[in-house]
């Protein structure tokens, strides 16, 4: 859907980081407008939350050379240790870059393309089941290349 290069993401209780680049600063926002929405609709309909969801905006950071980049490499990979609740990152429950880049584990997960679902319960009068609605996805991290 976006034109955006993903190389290490973490997703905890209340914020995410991902590293990430985009060929324009338009498609980077269409792309975090896109998580974010998405993940506040997603939230509010489990939980019963109305209103705000983020607490503030997202917040882009560019990076100008690789000990930059290094050093936002080093932040998103520490998250779960650096707060004392793993011990290593690949023990981070959540959504975590840490087995994908070492253990070539894939980062799996599903989308419930809940638009199709609204508008087929719109036409038919039958029970409509999320199952038939949701598509297995698996993220691929591009490779990050440093001088």
């Amino acid at each position: 859907m976006f034109d955006v290069r993903i190389y290490a993401p973490v997703f905890l209780s209340n914020h995410f980081h991902i590293l990430a680049a985009a060929c324009t600063q338009a498609e980077l926002s269409r792309f975090k407008c896109f998580i974010m929405s998405n993940i506040a609709r997603e939230a509010g309909r489990l939980h019963g939350w109305t209103g705000p969801f983020w607490d503030r905006r997202c917040r882009t950071i560019s990076i100008t050379d690789d000990a930059a980049l290094l050093d936002r490499l080093r932040y998103i990979l520490e998250h779960g240790c650096k707060e004392g609740l793993v011990h290593h990152p690949s023990q981070w429950e959540g959504v975590q870059a840490v087995s994908a880049l070492v253990e070539g584990l894939p980062l799996e997960g599903f989308w419930v393309n809940r638009t199709a679902m609204y508008e087929a319960a719109k036409r038919v009068s039958a029970h409509i089941r999320e199952e038939d609605f949701t598509t297995h996805l698996q993220l691929e991290l591009d490779v990050l290349l440093c001088d």
